[in-house]
């Protein structure tokens, strides 16, 4: 039987298995320790386990996966986990692969090495790689809800086989840029990724479409009027310097909307970016118009 595999690093669930399908789960660090199973050097001391018993063959093309296997590939729930958890940024390992947990290798390349990070940022990350030193637990009700919001994004890609019309493309254009902010995580490509992917998702004009993606952004994230100021300004941070950053101009420190380190402008700009795909998921490009219409409409009387 195939297992494929991705590590969690810095994240913990409190059971040795979480069952999602018959095909996929999620696996403690201490079931393998209990069960005196050996992992691959590169993955052993990670805490946490997506495991899947879909043989995905020699070659893997996530577009080719026929729809009743597409809820068995661990890649799918790795995104689904990462949208969910925006509290702190997950390390995962790449992808392996095997015909038993003892046989896995290295099958698929799901990050980017070598990413520019600034030394206190850095230290960070390192520090998560350090045995046991930072673990976030998850407990059952998260897990639920990150089931929930990972079989809405199967569901999606499932009706885009079978009826493409009936799905909101423009929603699954921004979750393509997510998928690109996890894997690939240079911190200034994640600004061009999430200003496009917001600008097509909510703006249907031309029109001063980036500070209406900017706005309507602001209004989406959050109900609160000091949240709402927070979120917005940091959208027209981003739109300000995604022109700078597409031509290869390097950034001064006078640019950053709260005058601290990029990653950490960054690591706000995807946790915006998560609410508001999370937030519309189940809508139509046009319901969702039809709900910022709503809000802008609505709003509170100027007196």
């Amino acid at each position: 039987m195939s297992i494929n595999v991705i590590g969690l690093l810095n994240t913990a669930i409190d059971e040795e298995e979480y069952v999602i399908n018959e095909h996929l789960k999620l696996v403690s660090r201490e079931f393998f320790e209990q069960q005196n199973i050996s992992m691959p050097p590169d993955i052993r001391f990670y805490k946490t386990f997506i495991v899947s018993t879909y043989d995905v063959g020699s070659k893997l093309d996530l577009a080719n996966i026929p729809n009743e296997k597409k809820d068995a590939v661990p890649t799918f729930l790795l995104w689904a986990i990462k949208l969910h958890i925006k509290e702190y940024d997950i390390v995962n390992s790449e992808w392996f692969a095997g015909s038993g947990y003892e046989s896995l290798r290295e099958y698929i390349k799901i990050s980017e090495q070598g990413i520019n990070l600034t030394s206190n940022f850095s230290d960070q990350w390192i520090n998560s790689f350090k045995i046991d030193n930072i673990v976030h637990s998850v407990d059952q009700i998260t897990l639920g809800e990150i089931v929930d919001l990972y079989d809405k994004i199967i569901n999606i890609y499932k009706a885009q086989d079978k009826s493409p019309d009936e799905i909101n493309l423009h929603w699954l254009y921004a979750f393509t840029k997510f998928q690109e902010c996890v894997s690939k995580p240079n911190t200034k490509n994640s600004i061009l990724h999430i200003t496009a992917a917001l600008e097509f998702l909510l703006v249907n004009t031309s029109n001063e479409s980036e500070f209406r993606a900017a706005y309507l952004t602001s209004l989406i994230y959050s109900d609160e009027f000091e949240e709402r100021q927070t979120c917005y300004s940091f959208m027209r941070w981003a739109y300000s310097i995604r022109e700078r950053i597409a031509s290869g101009t390097p950034l001064d420190m006078k640019l950053f909307v709260d005058k601290s380190d990029l990653p950490e402008n960054i690591f706000k700009l995807k946790e915006i970016f998560s609410i508001i795909l999370i937030k519309t998921i189940e809508l139509t490009n046009r319901e969702l118009q039809d709900k910022i219409n709503e809000m802008i409409f609505r709003c509170p009387l100027f007196k």
